[in-house]
């Protein structure tokens, strides 16, 4: 009779699959979104959650059981000052998993794990002609000079070079 099959197991021992767990939740908070195949992400998926709970409630005592799971003092300030204020109002589904394909060594099917919701990012501004002209016909100021220098650095990596004759190399004269 075969007892216990239920939690996932994936091929590892225990000791093994707690490691698994702890590197996908780590990669998790760091990266905030990260491939892996399904079962991997279905049975980790509780673990980061219960994690994220304990990081809005906030309190020393949950910081220090986020920290002994953790073991690394960045991840947990990030998970509790950066992540867990984005949830506040929240009451779980933190995460969501989006599968895209299968892997090709194995054909495991792959999936995307990430937060609901992403961190605001604004782009930084772009310059415009008008501005850049307006910088260089206007009395040279301090803020000027940096338009036109980051202009001119944009301008430099924007070029093309051609690509040099392969004549001589590979014994193909």
């Amino acid at each position: 009779m075969k007892k216990h099959t239920s939690n996932y197991h994936l091929s590892r021992d225990s000791q093994a699959r707690k490691a698994l767990f702890k590197s996908l939740v780590r990669s998790m908070i760091q990266k905030e979104k990260i491939t892996t195949t399904t079962t991997k992400a279905a049975a980790t998926r509780p673990i980061f959650e219960k994690l994220l709970t304990k990081a809005k409630i906030g309190t020393v005592a949950k910081i220090r059981e986020i920290h002994a799971f953790l073991g690394d003092n960045t991840l947990v300030s990030k998970l509790v000052h950066d992540i867990a204020p984005r949830y506040k109002d929240i009451v779980g589904g933190y995460t969501k998993i989006v599968r895209y394909g299968t892997r090709r060594g194995d054909n495991a099917t792959m999936v995307i794990w990430s937060l609901t919701k992403q961190k605001d990012v604004t782009a930084p501004k772009k310059e415009t002609e008008k501005e850049v002209k307006e910088a260089i016909i206007a009395k040279p100021k301090k803020e000027n000079k940096a338009v036109v220098a980051k202009v001119v650095k944009n301008a430099k990596a924007n070029t093309v070079k051609l690509a040099p004759s392969r004549a001589g190399k590979r014994g193909d004269k």
